[in-house]
């Protein structure tokens, strides 16, 4: 990367190394700049929602997955990757649907807004995220 910083190739290869080494944040920038220099190639994409997944970041993974099997639509291993992301995404809906009740139920629980943020979060909805781990602080503050 040093001798060429628009090289996908070495984005990518760097990516894997840094995924291997549990260094998923590091390796998602790296695929990201693979993907971004290598728009044609399904693997980048793959291995950036792979590492997206592992953080527990489904909501933020499933378009890089779609974006590889539209690449790739003959690779069953992404396909079935993408499904299992979609079945666990609409788990996390449900689950927030639910966390949003008791939100409702109990809107002075600080905690209930915590476990609503960490879900918000892991569908990738983070600005709304942001805003349910604002109000249990400020909860917290008032105990």
């Amino acid at each position: 990367l040093k001798l060429n910083s628009r090289s996908g190739s070495a984005h990518f290869n760097l990516g894997l190394l840094l995924a291997r080494q549990n260094a998923r944040a590091e390796a998602i920038a790296h695929f990201a700049a693979a993907a971004r220099l290598l728009p044609d190639k399904p693997e980048p994409e793959f291995n950036w929602a792979v590492s997206l997944m592992a953080q527990e970041e489904v909501g933020v993974a499933l378009p890089h997955f779609e974006r590889a099997v539209h690449l790739a639509p003959d690779r069953m291993d992404i396909q079935k990757l993408l499904d299992r992301a979609r079945t666990i995404a609409e788990r996390l809906d449900a689950i927030i649907a639910s966390q949003r009740d008791t939100v409702t139920r109990e809107p002075n629980s600080a905690e209930a807004h915590l476990a609503l943020a960490e879900s918000l979060r892991k569908a990738g909805r983070n600005e709304e995220a942001d805003r349910q781990q604002a109000e249990a602080t400020r909860l917290g503050e008032r105990k």
